[in-house]
Protein backbone atom coordinates (compact mmCIF):
# COMPACT_ATOMS: atom_id res chain seq x y z
CA UNK A 1 0.00 0.00 0.00
CA UNK A 2 1.44 3.73 -0.62
CA UNK A 3 -0.56 5.28 2.15
CA UNK A 4 -3.84 5.34 3.86
CA UNK A 5 -6.51 7.71 5.02
CA UNK A 6 -8.41 7.41 8.74
CA UNK A 7 -11.97 8.47 8.92
CA UNK A 8 -13.50 7.88 12.20
CA UNK A 9 -16.77 7.52 12.76
CA UNK A 10 -18.49 9.87 14.61
CA UNK A 11 -21.05 7.93 16.47
CA UNK A 12 -18.84 4.84 17.36
CA UNK A 13 -15.03 6.96 17.90
CA UNK A 14 -13.63 3.32 18.47
CA UNK A 15 -14.08 2.34 14.92
CA UNK A 16 -12.33 3.78 11.48
CA UNK A 17 -13.33 3.38 7.79
CA UNK A 18 -9.75 3.70 6.06
CA UNK A 19 -8.54 4.21 2.92
CA UNK A 20 -5.97 1.81 1.16
CA UNK A 21 -4.22 3.65 -1.80
CA UNK A 22 -3.07 0.55 -3.50
CA UNK A 23 -0.75 0.36 -6.77
CA UNK A 24 -4.06 -0.13 -9.33
CA UNK A 25 -7.06 1.03 -7.35
CA UNK A 26 -8.34 2.46 -3.63
CA UNK A 27 -9.51 -0.71 -1.09
CA UNK A 28 -11.42 0.21 2.14
CA UNK A 29 -11.90 -1.76 5.50
CA UNK A 30 -13.56 -0.94 8.76
CA UNK A 31 -11.39 -1.44 11.50
CA UNK A 32 -12.16 -1.24 15.37
CA UNK A 33 -9.04 0.40 17.89
CA UNK A 34 -8.15 0.32 21.12
CA UNK A 35 -6.43 2.97 22.78
CA UNK A 36 -3.11 2.32 25.21
CA UNK A 37 -3.90 4.92 28.02
CA UNK A 38 -0.77 3.75 29.84
CA UNK A 39 1.38 5.15 26.69
CA UNK A 40 3.15 8.30 25.71
CA UNK A 41 1.04 9.20 23.00
CA UNK A 42 -2.32 6.98 23.71
CA UNK A 43 -1.39 5.10 21.18
CA UNK A 44 -3.81 2.83 19.75
CA UNK A 45 -4.04 -0.45 18.21
CA UNK A 46 -6.04 -2.78 15.98
CA UNK A 47 -8.43 -5.10 17.22
CA UNK A 48 -10.26 -5.90 14.18
CA UNK A 49 -10.55 -5.37 10.95
CA UNK A 50 -13.27 -6.51 7.71
CA UNK A 51 -12.20 -5.43 4.05
CA UNK A 52 -15.43 -3.82 2.40
CA UNK A 53 -16.73 -4.53 -1.12
CA UNK A 54 -17.98 -1.52 -2.41
CA UNK A 55 -19.57 -2.80 -5.68
CA UNK A 56 -21.64 -4.94 -3.27
CA UNK A 57 -22.59 -2.12 -1.31
CA UNK A 58 -22.97 0.47 -4.03
CA UNK A 59 -23.26 -1.06 -7.37
CA UNK A 60 -21.08 -2.23 -10.13
CA UNK A 61 -20.97 1.96 -11.33
CA UNK A 62 -18.43 2.97 -8.99
CA UNK A 63 -15.92 4.40 -11.29
CA UNK A 64 -16.00 8.08 -11.97
CA UNK A 65 -15.03 9.24 -15.89
CA UNK A 66 -12.66 11.71 -16.34
CA UNK A 67 -13.06 15.26 -16.38
CA UNK A 68 -13.57 16.84 -19.82
CA UNK A 69 -10.56 19.14 -20.65
CA UNK A 70 -10.97 22.44 -19.64
CA UNK A 71 -10.02 25.75 -21.65
CA UNK A 72 -7.55 27.57 -20.57
CA UNK A 73 -8.51 31.02 -18.46
CA UNK A 74 -6.65 33.25 -20.51
CA UNK A 75 -7.00 32.86 -24.19
CA UNK A 76 -10.44 30.81 -24.12
CA UNK A 77 -8.41 28.00 -26.23
CA UNK A 78 -7.78 24.05 -25.43
CA UNK A 79 -4.17 23.75 -24.43
CA UNK A 80 -2.33 21.84 -26.59
CA UNK A 81 -1.30 18.54 -24.82
CA UNK A 82 2.18 16.46 -25.62
CA UNK A 83 1.96 13.30 -26.91
CA UNK A 84 3.67 11.98 -24.11
CA UNK A 85 0.91 13.64 -21.93
CA UNK A 86 -2.32 11.81 -23.72
CA UNK A 87 -0.22 8.62 -23.03
CA UNK A 88 0.04 9.12 -19.41
CA UNK A 89 -3.93 10.14 -19.39
CA UNK A 90 -4.94 6.65 -20.71
CA UNK A 91 -2.57 4.48 -18.76
CA UNK A 92 -4.12 6.35 -15.48
CA UNK A 93 -6.12 3.84 -13.47
CA UNK A 94 -9.77 4.93 -13.79
CA UNK A 95 -10.13 3.16 -10.51
CA UNK A 96 -8.76 5.99 -8.27
CA UNK A 97 -11.33 8.73 -9.58
CA UNK A 98 -14.02 8.19 -6.75
CA UNK A 99 -17.41 10.35 -6.20
CA UNK A 100 -18.03 12.02 -2.63
CA UNK A 101 -21.13 10.06 -2.75
CA UNK A 102 -19.84 7.12 -3.07
CA UNK A 103 -17.37 7.70 -0.20
CA UNK A 104 -20.64 9.12 2.06
CA UNK A 105 -22.70 6.08 1.47
CA UNK A 106 -19.16 3.72 2.52
CA UNK A 107 -19.20 5.96 5.94
CA UNK A 108 -22.85 4.99 6.40
CA UNK A 109 -22.28 1.53 5.44
CA UNK A 110 -19.43 1.09 8.27
CA UNK A 111 -21.61 2.82 10.99
CA UNK A 112 -24.54 0.45 10.15
CA UNK A 113 -22.37 -2.81 10.38
CA UNK A 114 -20.88 -1.42 13.95
CA UNK A 115 -24.36 -1.00 15.00
CA UNK A 116 -25.53 -4.04 13.62
CA UNK A 117 -22.90 -5.61 15.17
CA UNK A 118 -23.11 -4.10 18.65
CA UNK A 119 -26.93 -5.55 18.40
CA UNK A 120 -25.59 -8.69 17.68
CA UNK A 121 -23.04 -8.95 20.17
CA UNK A 122 -25.91 -8.97 22.87
CA UNK A 123 -27.81 -11.30 21.08
CA UNK A 124 -24.63 -13.17 21.30
CA UNK A 125 -24.42 -12.72 25.21
CA UNK A 126 -27.73 -13.94 25.78
CA UNK A 127 -27.92 -17.01 23.73
CA UNK A 128 -30.46 -15.58 21.48
CA UNK A 129 -30.33 -16.87 17.68
CA UNK A 130 -31.34 -14.36 14.83
CA UNK A 131 -31.12 -14.36 11.37
CA UNK A 132 -30.64 -11.80 8.41
CA UNK A 133 -33.49 -10.60 6.56
CA UNK A 134 -33.93 -8.09 3.66
CA UNK A 135 -35.77 -4.63 5.25
CA UNK A 136 -37.37 -3.53 1.97
CA UNK A 137 -39.58 -6.42 1.76
CA UNK A 138 -42.30 -5.28 3.92
CA UNK A 139 -43.27 -1.69 4.44
CA UNK A 140 -42.55 0.79 7.58
CA UNK A 141 -44.03 -0.25 10.56
CA UNK A 142 -45.91 2.75 11.51
CA UNK A 143 -46.29 6.26 9.21
CA UNK A 144 -43.87 7.58 11.75
CA UNK A 145 -40.72 5.67 10.97
CA UNK A 146 -41.52 5.71 7.57
CA UNK A 147 -39.36 8.34 6.70
CA UNK A 148 -36.63 6.37 8.36
CA UNK A 149 -34.75 5.02 5.57
CA UNK A 150 -31.56 5.42 3.60
CA UNK A 151 -30.57 4.45 0.05
CA UNK A 152 -27.85 1.73 1.23
CA UNK A 153 -31.07 -0.51 2.87
CA UNK A 154 -31.19 -2.79 0.01
CA UNK A 155 -27.01 -3.63 1.14
CA UNK A 156 -27.90 -3.43 5.25
CA UNK A 157 -30.42 -6.46 6.36
CA UNK A 158 -32.24 -5.96 9.25
CA UNK A 159 -32.38 -8.63 12.20
CA UNK A 160 -35.04 -11.20 13.07
CA UNK A 161 -35.39 -13.08 16.46
CA UNK A 162 -38.15 -15.72 17.57
CA UNK A 163 -40.26 -14.17 20.28
CA UNK A 164 -39.68 -17.43 21.96
CA UNK A 165 -36.21 -16.84 22.06
CA UNK A 166 -35.87 -13.13 23.06
CA UNK A 167 -38.85 -13.64 25.24
CA UNK A 168 -38.27 -16.78 27.11
CA UNK A 169 -38.91 -15.94 31.04
CA UNK A 170 -40.12 -12.68 30.08
CA UNK A 171 -43.75 -11.37 31.45
CA UNK A 172 -46.69 -11.93 29.12
CA UNK A 173 -44.70 -13.78 26.71
CA UNK A 174 -47.91 -15.30 24.83
CA UNK A 175 -48.62 -11.87 23.60
CA UNK A 176 -45.92 -11.85 20.53
CA UNK A 177 -46.60 -13.00 17.44
CA UNK A 178 -43.26 -14.95 16.57
CA UNK A 179 -41.30 -12.77 14.41
CA UNK A 180 -40.16 -9.92 16.24
CA UNK A 181 -37.90 -7.45 13.90
CA UNK A 182 -34.73 -5.54 15.23
CA UNK A 183 -33.47 -2.37 12.68
CA UNK A 184 -30.80 0.15 14.04
CA UNK A 185 -31.70 3.64 12.87
CA UNK A 186 -29.56 6.96 12.19
CA UNK A 187 -26.79 5.48 10.78
CA UNK A 188 -26.36 6.92 8.08
CA UNK A 189 -27.06 10.43 9.39
CA UNK A 190 -24.97 12.76 11.78
CA UNK A 191 -27.95 11.94 14.31
CA UNK A 192 -27.24 9.60 17.25
CA UNK A 193 -27.75 6.14 16.46
CA UNK A 194 -30.75 4.10 17.81
CA UNK A 195 -32.44 1.05 17.41
CA UNK A 196 -36.24 -0.16 16.90
CA UNK A 197 -37.22 -3.20 18.20
CA UNK A 198 -40.55 -4.27 16.48
CA UNK A 199 -43.73 -6.52 17.76
CA UNK A 200 -46.82 -7.65 16.29
CA UNK A 201 -48.77 -8.26 18.64
CA UNK A 202 -51.78 -11.30 19.14
CA UNK A 203 -54.07 -9.69 21.03
CA UNK A 204 -55.89 -6.17 19.14
CA UNK A 205 -57.30 -4.20 21.83
CA UNK A 206 -57.54 -0.90 20.57
CA UNK A 207 -56.52 2.63 23.04
CA UNK A 208 -59.42 3.98 25.46
CA UNK A 209 -59.49 7.12 26.95
CA UNK A 210 -58.28 10.39 25.46
CA UNK A 211 -56.60 8.27 22.66
CA UNK A 212 -59.69 6.87 21.81
CA UNK A 213 -59.84 6.74 17.81
CA UNK A 214 -56.10 7.56 16.89
CA UNK A 215 -54.27 5.23 14.35
CA UNK A 216 -50.63 6.14 15.74
CA UNK A 217 -50.16 7.28 19.60
CA UNK A 218 -47.08 7.56 21.39
CA UNK A 219 -47.56 6.64 24.97
CA UNK A 220 -43.60 7.48 26.08
CA UNK A 221 -40.85 8.25 24.03
CA UNK A 222 -39.63 5.06 23.43
CA UNK A 223 -43.00 3.66 22.09
CA UNK A 224 -44.66 3.97 19.17
CA UNK A 225 -48.20 2.31 18.63
CA UNK A 226 -49.65 1.26 15.40
CA UNK A 227 -53.60 0.61 16.55
CA UNK A 228 -54.50 -0.50 12.81
CA UNK A 229 -51.59 -3.33 12.57
CA UNK A 230 -50.99 -3.69 16.14
CA UNK A 231 -47.89 -3.60 16.06
CA UNK A 232 -45.89 -2.22 18.97
CA UNK A 233 -42.31 -0.57 18.44
CA UNK A 234 -39.82 -0.06 21.03
CA UNK A 235 -37.40 2.73 20.37
CA UNK A 236 -34.01 2.58 21.85
CA UNK A 237 -31.49 5.92 22.37
CA UNK A 238 -28.45 3.27 23.12
CA UNK A 239 -27.35 0.63 20.90
CA UNK A 240 -24.97 -1.13 23.20
CA UNK A 241 -28.31 -1.43 25.67
CA UNK A 242 -30.85 -1.71 23.12
CA UNK A 243 -31.84 -5.36 24.21
CA UNK A 244 -32.29 -4.93 27.86
CA UNK A 245 -34.75 -1.71 27.12
CA UNK A 246 -36.67 -3.82 24.90
CA UNK A 247 -37.11 -5.97 27.26
CA UNK A 248 -38.21 -3.52 30.28
CA UNK A 249 -40.37 -1.85 28.09
CA UNK A 250 -41.78 -5.01 26.76
CA UNK A 251 -42.30 -6.30 30.49
CA UNK A 252 -44.22 -3.17 30.50
CA UNK A 253 -46.78 -3.20 27.61
CA UNK A 254 -47.58 -6.13 27.31
CA UNK A 255 -48.42 -7.01 30.85
CA UNK A 256 -50.75 -3.80 30.05
CA UNK A 257 -52.00 -5.49 26.89
CA UNK A 258 -53.17 -8.66 29.09
CA UNK A 259 -54.84 -6.53 31.82
CA UNK A 260 -56.46 -4.60 29.37
CA UNK A 261 -57.68 -8.27 27.00
CA UNK A 262 -59.13 -9.49 30.44
CA UNK A 263 -60.94 -6.87 31.72
CA UNK A 264 -62.66 -6.24 28.51
CA UNK A 265 -63.47 -9.86 28.40
CA UNK A 266 -64.84 -9.25 31.57
CA UNK A 267 -66.73 -6.85 30.86
CA UNK A 268 -68.57 -9.18 28.39
CA UNK A 269 -69.31 -11.42 31.28
CA UNK A 270 -73.09 -11.36 32.85
CA UNK A 271 -71.03 -12.34 36.21
CA UNK A 272 -68.68 -9.15 36.15
CA UNK A 273 -71.61 -7.25 36.09
CA UNK A 274 -70.06 -3.37 36.49
CA UNK A 275 -66.68 -3.89 34.80
CA UNK A 276 -65.53 -2.13 32.10
CA UNK A 277 -62.47 -0.64 30.39
CA UNK A 278 -62.17 3.36 30.81
CA UNK A 279 -58.83 4.17 29.74
CA UNK A 280 -55.55 1.84 28.12
CA UNK A 281 -52.86 3.18 26.34
CA UNK A 282 -49.84 0.51 26.81
CA UNK A 283 -48.58 2.35 29.96
CA UNK A 284 -51.73 2.43 31.98
CA UNK A 285 -55.08 0.15 32.29
CA UNK A 286 -57.85 1.98 34.17
CA UNK A 287 -61.33 0.06 34.65
CA UNK A 288 -64.38 0.23 36.78
CA UNK A 289 -64.56 -2.98 38.71
CA UNK A 290 -67.77 -2.09 40.60
CA UNK A 291 -70.54 0.79 40.37
CA UNK A 292 -68.09 4.01 40.13
CA UNK A 293 -65.21 2.55 42.04
CA UNK A 294 -62.28 2.30 39.43
CA UNK A 295 -58.56 1.46 39.85
CA UNK A 296 -55.51 2.39 37.35
CA UNK A 297 -53.12 -0.24 37.32
CA UNK A 298 -48.86 0.68 35.96
CA UNK A 299 -46.19 -1.23 36.46
CA UNK A 300 -42.13 -0.13 36.89
CA UNK A 301 -39.06 -1.99 37.38
CA UNK A 302 -39.94 -4.76 35.07
CA UNK A 303 -35.78 -6.16 35.18
CA UNK A 304 -35.35 -5.76 38.99
CA UNK A 305 -34.35 -9.18 40.97
CA UNK A 306 -37.77 -8.73 42.52
CA UNK A 307 -39.49 -9.23 39.01
CA UNK A 308 -40.93 -5.49 39.03
CA UNK A 309 -43.95 -4.31 41.21
CA UNK A 310 -47.37 -2.88 40.39
CA UNK A 311 -48.56 0.48 41.00
CA UNK A 312 -52.47 0.86 41.60
CA UNK A 313 -54.22 4.21 42.21
CA UNK A 314 -57.94 3.92 43.18
CA UNK A 315 -60.41 6.39 42.23
CA UNK A 316 -63.83 7.20 41.54
CA UNK A 317 -65.60 7.74 38.15
CA UNK A 318 -69.34 9.53 38.66
CA UNK A 319 -72.21 8.20 36.11
CA UNK A 320 -73.39 11.83 35.67
CA UNK A 321 -72.51 12.82 32.43
CA UNK A 322 -70.21 15.76 33.35
CA UNK A 323 -66.84 14.91 34.87
CA UNK A 324 -66.92 15.65 38.57
CA UNK A 325 -64.86 18.85 38.63
CA UNK A 326 -67.79 20.76 37.12
CA UNK A 327 -70.42 19.45 39.26
CA UNK A 328 -71.07 21.97 42.53
CA UNK A 329 -72.26 19.38 44.88
CA UNK A 330 -69.19 16.67 44.65
CA UNK A 331 -66.68 17.15 46.77
CA UNK A 332 -63.24 15.17 47.19
CA UNK A 333 -64.48 13.08 49.76
CA UNK A 334 -67.28 11.74 46.80
CA UNK A 335 -64.64 10.85 44.51
CA UNK A 336 -62.21 9.16 47.48
CA UNK A 337 -61.88 5.40 47.03
CA UNK A 338 -61.34 3.64 50.36
CA UNK A 339 -59.47 1.17 48.38
CA UNK A 340 -57.05 3.42 48.05
CA UNK A 341 -56.15 1.94 51.49
CA UNK A 342 -55.29 -1.38 51.00
CA UNK A 343 -52.78 -0.26 47.97
CA UNK A 344 -50.06 -1.97 49.22
CA UNK A 345 -51.72 -5.25 50.05
CA UNK A 346 -53.68 -4.96 46.28
CA UNK A 347 -50.38 -4.53 44.36
CA UNK A 348 -48.77 -8.05 45.49
CA UNK A 349 -51.76 -10.58 44.37
CA UNK A 350 -50.90 -9.30 40.53
CA UNK A 351 -47.13 -11.21 41.17
CA UNK A 352 -48.24 -14.52 42.08
CA UNK A 353 -49.01 -16.82 39.48
CA UNK A 354 -49.34 -15.97 36.22
CA UNK A 355 -51.12 -12.37 35.08
CA UNK A 356 -54.20 -13.34 33.90
CA UNK A 357 -55.80 -15.71 36.47
CA UNK A 358 -54.02 -12.82 39.14
CA UNK A 359 -55.87 -10.47 37.36
CA UNK A 360 -59.35 -12.36 37.96
CA UNK A 361 -58.57 -12.58 41.80
CA UNK A 362 -58.02 -9.17 41.73
CA UNK A 363 -61.02 -7.87 40.87
CA UNK A 364 -62.87 -10.72 42.89
CA UNK A 365 -61.24 -9.69 46.12
CA UNK A 366 -62.21 -5.65 44.98
CA UNK A 367 -65.95 -6.58 44.43
CA UNK A 368 -65.99 -8.78 47.60
CA UNK A 369 -64.58 -6.10 49.97
CA UNK A 370 -66.02 -3.31 48.25
CA UNK A 371 -69.31 -3.48 50.91
CA UNK A 372 -66.86 -3.23 53.40
CA UNK A 373 -64.47 -0.81 52.77
CA UNK A 374 -67.74 1.24 51.78
CA UNK A 375 -69.14 0.54 55.29
CA UNK A 376 -66.55 1.73 56.99
CA UNK A 377 -65.50 4.89 55.07
CA UNK A 378 -69.19 5.90 55.73
CA UNK A 379 -68.57 4.88 59.50
CA UNK A 380 -65.50 7.19 59.67
CA UNK A 381 -67.08 10.37 57.65
CA UNK A 382 -70.28 10.18 59.86
CA UNK A 383 -67.97 10.17 63.13
CA UNK A 384 -65.96 12.99 61.65
CA UNK A 385 -68.85 15.06 61.27
CA UNK A 386 -70.33 13.75 65.10
CA UNK A 387 -66.82 15.43 66.52
CA UNK A 388 -65.76 11.88 67.25
CA UNK A 389 -62.54 9.69 66.82
CA UNK A 390 -62.50 7.04 64.77
CA UNK A 391 -59.58 5.32 62.99
CA UNK A 392 -60.72 2.71 60.02
CA UNK A 393 -57.24 0.90 58.30
CA UNK A 394 -56.89 -2.36 56.51
CA UNK A 395 -54.65 -5.08 58.04
CA UNK A 396 -54.37 -7.23 55.02
CA UNK A 397 -56.18 -7.08 51.28
CA UNK A 398 -59.57 -9.37 52.86
CA UNK A 399 -58.48 -7.94 56.50
CA UNK A 400 -60.49 -4.26 57.80
CA UNK A 401 -60.44 -2.76 61.41
CA UNK A 402 -62.29 -0.33 63.01
CA UNK A 403 -60.50 1.42 65.76
CA UNK A 404 -62.63 3.60 68.47
CA UNK A 405 -61.29 6.37 70.29
CA UNK A 406 -59.90 5.12 73.28
CA UNK A 407 -57.78 2.66 71.10
CA UNK A 408 -58.09 -0.07 73.20
CA UNK A 409 -61.83 -1.86 71.34
CA UNK A 410 -61.80 -2.96 67.79
CA UNK A 411 -64.09 -4.50 65.44
CA UNK A 412 -62.22 -6.64 62.69
CA UNK A 413 -64.59 -7.27 59.36
CA UNK A 414 -62.30 -10.09 57.61
CA UNK A 415 -63.16 -11.54 54.10
CA UNK A 416 -64.69 -15.51 53.45
CA UNK A 417 -64.93 -17.62 51.29
CA UNK A 418 -67.97 -17.77 49.23
CA UNK A 419 -68.52 -14.39 49.86
CA UNK A 420 -68.74 -14.06 53.52
CA UNK A 421 -67.63 -11.79 55.76
CA UNK A 422 -66.45 -12.23 59.89
CA UNK A 423 -67.35 -9.48 61.74
CA UNK A 424 -65.30 -9.92 65.20
CA UNK A 425 -64.34 -8.50 68.47
CA UNK A 426 -60.39 -7.63 67.29
CA UNK A 427 -59.34 -8.42 70.72
CA UNK A 428 -59.77 -11.86 70.41
CA UNK A 429 -56.93 -14.06 67.68
CA UNK A 430 -58.85 -16.66 66.28
CA UNK A 431 -56.42 -19.68 66.94
CA UNK A 432 -54.76 -20.68 70.52
CA UNK A 433 -51.05 -19.12 70.40
CA UNK A 434 -48.78 -21.32 67.93
CA UNK A 435 -50.94 -23.45 66.45
CA UNK A 436 -52.36 -21.19 63.52
CA UNK A 437 -53.66 -22.98 60.71
CA UNK A 438 -54.34 -21.73 56.94
CA UNK A 439 -57.44 -19.64 57.35
CA UNK A 440 -59.25 -18.00 54.59
CA UNK A 441 -59.99 -14.82 57.08
CA UNK A 442 -56.76 -13.08 56.09
CA UNK A 443 -53.52 -13.41 57.94
CA UNK A 444 -53.56 -13.87 61.89
CA UNK A 445 -52.49 -11.35 64.53
CA UNK A 446 -50.07 -14.34 66.34
CA UNK A 447 -50.36 -12.63 69.40
CA UNK A 448 -51.80 -12.28 72.26
CA UNK A 449 -54.96 -9.39 73.26
CA UNK A 450 -52.35 -8.20 76.04
CA UNK A 451 -49.52 -7.70 73.18
CA UNK A 452 -51.87 -6.03 71.16
CA UNK A 453 -53.59 -3.86 73.89
CA UNK A 454 -57.01 -4.31 73.06
CA UNK A 455 -59.53 -5.41 74.98
CA UNK A 456 -63.07 -7.20 74.69
CA UNK A 457 -65.60 -5.22 74.45
CA UNK A 458 -67.98 -5.71 76.89
CA UNK A 459 -71.13 -7.57 75.88
CA UNK A 460 -70.38 -7.98 72.45
CA UNK A 461 -71.96 -11.36 72.07
CA UNK A 462 -75.42 -9.34 73.82
CA UNK A 463 -74.78 -6.57 70.86
CA UNK A 464 -74.55 -9.01 68.21
CA UNK A 465 -78.11 -11.00 69.15
CA UNK A 466 -79.20 -6.74 69.50
CA UNK A 467 -77.91 -5.88 66.29
CA UNK A 468 -79.86 -9.02 64.30
CA UNK A 469 -83.09 -8.29 65.95
CA UNK A 470 -82.45 -4.26 64.86
CA UNK A 471 -82.07 -4.95 61.46
CA UNK A 472 -84.57 -7.84 60.85
CA UNK A 473 -87.14 -5.47 62.74
CA UNK A 474 -86.57 -3.12 59.64
CA UNK A 475 -87.45 -5.34 56.74
CA UNK A 476 -83.63 -5.82 56.54
CA UNK A 477 -82.71 -8.96 54.61
CA UNK A 478 -79.76 -10.51 56.43
CA UNK A 479 -79.64 -13.53 54.38
CA UNK A 480 -77.45 -17.14 55.94
CA UNK A 481 -76.18 -15.58 59.49
CA UNK A 482 -73.89 -17.58 61.88
CA UNK A 483 -73.21 -15.81 65.39
CA UNK A 484 -69.44 -16.98 67.01
CA UNK A 485 -68.93 -16.91 70.35
CA UNK A 486 -66.74 -13.56 69.46
CA UNK A 487 -68.87 -12.49 66.59
CA UNK A 488 -70.55 -13.61 63.63
CA UNK A 489 -70.15 -14.25 59.90
CA UNK A 490 -72.73 -13.09 57.53
CA UNK A 491 -72.89 -12.81 53.54
CA UNK A 492 -70.90 -9.65 52.09
CA UNK A 493 -74.45 -8.72 50.86
CA UNK A 494 -75.38 -7.63 54.56
CA UNK A 495 -72.04 -6.63 55.65
CA UNK A 496 -73.14 -2.54 55.27
CA UNK A 497 -76.58 -3.09 57.42
CA UNK A 498 -75.24 -5.22 60.20
CA UNK A 499 -72.03 -3.81 60.21
CA UNK A 500 -73.37 -0.34 60.90
CA UNK A 501 -75.70 -1.60 63.39
CA UNK A 502 -73.00 -3.58 65.63
CA UNK A 503 -70.77 -0.69 65.16
CA UNK A 504 -74.04 2.01 66.46
CA UNK A 505 -74.80 -0.19 69.63
CA UNK A 506 -70.30 -0.60 70.43
CA UNK A 507 -70.15 3.03 70.21
CA UNK A 508 -73.45 3.84 72.67
CA UNK A 509 -72.06 0.70 74.97
CA UNK A 510 -67.98 2.59 75.40
CA UNK A 511 -69.83 5.48 75.70
CA UNK A 512 -70.78 4.34 79.18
Amino acid sequence: ARGWLYIQLSNFPSHYLVLVIADDEFRYALISVELLSDTMYANLIMKDIGWLDIRRIHGENVVVPAQPEQPEARTGQKRKRDVGDEGKEKGRPSSFHLETQVLRELYAYCCARVAYTKVERQFKLRGIPYTHVNPTNSAPVTTELAHIQSSLARSVPALCVQSSDILSGAPAAEAAMPNIRVIPLNWWSDKKAQVVTCVKLKYVQQPMGKRAGANIIRPSKRIIYDTTEAVVSFLSEDVDTCVDEFLEEWARVSKMVVIAREVGQMAKDKKWDGVRLLSFDLQTVEFAYSEDYSVSISCTDQLSASGGSFDLRFSRCPHAPNPPSSSSNLNKDDLFNPHDDAEPFMRHILRHGRLAPSLHRLVRLLRDTLPIVAELEDMRVQAEKDGHSLDTFAKAAGWYRVLYGDLRHALDFRLMTEQRVAILDASYSLFPPGNHPPSTLGQDEGSSSMILGLHPIPGFAEIILDSIRDVTSTGGSLGKLAPVDVGVVCDALAVRALGRAIHDRVRARLKE
